[in-house]
């Protein structure tokens, strides 16, 4: 009996080899027409911006129409219900997956699943931009309550939109100031928009600079206990920690993005915060990538909380 000889086990691999590459090809084909596409649709407002942005999603990842603009506002829509906006159209591919997907996304890379939120806690947030957050703090299924500052007045204003559209929160106020080590103060805020960079420290690549009022968190906040303090403001965390230290005790959990964001050599904070945050009666829990996120949790408060 003759049987059909096998192929050679070098062919057998030659063959897979051709076809791992041929679909990398494929692959990397379908990426630069998504960044092409990307790039076009940053330039574009409007019905415009809405058409080209619903098509795109629907091309390349299969996901129901989404996107759309406020005239009124003159922001851009990620969301009808519940009705969220953002600022800049550069922002568009985090919102392709929809909003909860943002929220989970978010929710991880800041840690607070790590946190044992109940009903009727209270947050704070430091650079609060256009309410991403918030999506995050959605995720946890709580009623809650939520003070955020954003120096930004553009960002700040879809803030304050977006806030309307988050019944989950019990109260919300969100301050068009930037938080720093001294209240009073008009300092330089460098805006870079696009990126979600803007910084009170000189950065490269700024659209414009514009003049911001500053305040201490110890001022701008009553003494009450406080849940958590969301800390980011690209690269001066350090100085809103020591604008805090008369109400940082209040806080059970603080995660805090050190990323390497501050100033023109786009320096780490991690340094400066650990240590502040170690000498002042905090400890480490946990540390976060991609986006470099450290969570710490309150001696006082919080030992019984800690996870095995």
């Amino acid at each position: 009996m003759v049987s059909t000889p096998e192929k050679p086990a070098s062919g057998i691999r030659a063959l897979k080899t051709w076809k791992s590459r041929l679909n990398g090809l494929r692959l990397s084909l379908a990426d630069r027409q998504r960044r092409r596409d990307i790039e076009r649709i940053n330039t574009l407002r409007g019905k415009a911006f809405s058409q080209e942005a619903n098509a795109h999603v629907q091309r390349f990842y299969e996901q129901p129409t989404r996107f759309g603009y406020d005239s009124k506002a003159q922001r851009f829509v990620a969301s009808h219900e519940p009705c969220y906006r953002f600022s800049q159209p550069q922002r568009m591919p985090y919102y392709i997956h929809g909003l909860e997907h943002r929220g989970r996304q978010l929710s991880h890379e800041y840690l607070l699943h790590l946190i044992p939120f109940e009903d009727g806690d209270h947050i704070v947030e430091s650079g609060g931009n256009d309410g991403d957050f918030m999506l995050a703090l959605r995720e946890q299924r709580k009623r809650l309550s939520l003070t955020s500052f954003e120096p930004s007045a553009q960002e700040f204003a879809t803030l304050s939109l977006n806030m309307r559209e988050m019944p989950f929160l019990d109260t919300a106020e969100a301050h068009n100031l930037a938080l720093w080590k001294t209240t009073g103060e008009t300092l330089s805020f460098y805006i870079k928009s696009d990126t979600a960079d803007s910084s009170l420290h000189e950065i490269e690549g700024a659209s414009e600079v514009v003049d911001v009022r500053t305040i201490r968190l110890d001022e701008a906040l009553p003494r009450k206990r406080y849940k958590l303090l969301k800390l980011e403001a690209e690269g001066a965390e350090p100085e809103i920690l020591e604008g805090a230290t008369k109400i940082l005790n209040c806080f059970d959990y603080i995660t805090a993005d050190v990323g390497f964001e501050r100033g023109v050599k786009q320096e780490s904070t991690l340094p400066q915060v650990s240590n502040f945050l170690l000498r002042n009666g905090f400890s480490m829990m946990a540390f976060g990538t991609p986006r470099h996120i450290l969570l710490f949790a309150n001696d006082m408060t919080t030992a019984a909380s800690w996870p095995e």
